[in-house]
């Protein structure tokens, strides 16, 4: 205890408090020269900086508005980054832990609001790690979620109500808990500018598409208007992946490749705009040998 003290008067001289520490109840308690309480430590275990009245095993308060607030990590070494925290869980104890389970949670940040009154904080935002997929003991597939509330909706941790979602194959999900592709947005997306990776050193096996093929792709389109189901009250046209031909179609029968279906339309009209062409010179020429 005596070298327990010894370095909490140590750290107050470096931070420039005249701390006083005091030991009372199986708790260690260090205040500032204005009697405030800068470290406490209880006899239920919780601890806390700034606060004298901790509401975790670790409660960090900051009373006044600083240049500098709340936790700072630092390293000053190699490559390696400056780390808040790891987060462990396993099931099991923590003298013998055993191996996580698909489903299990990892860790989250949990973000809160006051709503008003003493201990009255709301859950409204937070980012977390989950396990999805087999697991052994070298290999754990993981995603990473996050979260929001949305109006007259609170604590999104119970709610579930993930707004992104990176899975364990890399695939980023908008809207979905389930991407389908490494970018998978479930709703409308608004842009500026969409441009698609096209270049002649991207690509092999480099062949023109042939009228005939076109146009009979085109024919084999069926246009419909549809709604979503998330959507019902927005009317859409388009086309429905499962009846439209395989060459503008993906592989699972989910989607429709908007790219390809331009590629049709557009030889399409090339071969029209030919037979339009053809068609005038013919009318041109009667028109003249109408006049002679």
């Amino acid at each position: 205890m005596k070298r327990l003290l010894v370095s909490m008067l140590s750290v107050a001289a470096v931070v420039g408090l005249m701390a006083a520490p005091s030991f009372g109840a199986d708790k260690l308690l260090v205040k500032d020269a204005g009697s405030n309480t800068v470290f406490v430590v209880q006899d239920t275990g919780y601890t806390g900086i700034g606060t004298s009245a901790p509401a975790a095993k670790l409660g960090v308060t900051d009373q006044a508005v600083t240049a500098t607030r709340g936790i700072i990590t630092s390293l000053h070494a190699d490559s390696i980054a400056s780390t808040l925290n790891i987060y462990r869980k396993s099931r099991g104890t923590e003298a013998a832990p055993t191996i996580a389970q698909s489903g299990d949670y990892t860790g989250a940040f949990l973000f809160q609001n006051s709503g008003g009154g003493a201990g009255n904080y709301i859950n409204n935002a937070y980012i977390g790690a989950r396990v999805n997929g087999t697991v052994t003991p070298t290999s754990i597939p993981t995603e990473l979620y996050f979260a929001t509330s949305a109006i007259n909706e609170n604590n999104p941790f119970a709610h579930g109500t993930v707004r992104m979602l990176i899975d364990a194959t890399g695939n980023v999900g908008i809207g979905t808990t389930t991407p389908a592709a490494l970018l998978d947005v479930a709703g409308t997306i608004r842009y500026q500018s969409l441009v698609q990776a096209s270049s002649r050193t991207y690509k092999d096996n480099i062949e023109q598409l042939t009228a005939a093929s076109a146009m009979e792709t085109l024919k084999e389109l069926s246009p419909v208007t549809f709604t979503y189901k998330n959507d019902p009250a927005t009317t859409h046209l388009g086309f429905i992946a499962e009846d439209v031909p395989a060459a503008v179609a993906t592989d699972d029968r989910k989607a429709v490749r908007m790219t390809e279906v331009i590629a049709v339309l557009t030889k399409v009209v090339q071969e029209q705009s030919k037979t339009i062409d053809a068609l005038s010179a013919k009318v041109d020429m009667m028109e003249k040998a109408k006049i002679r």
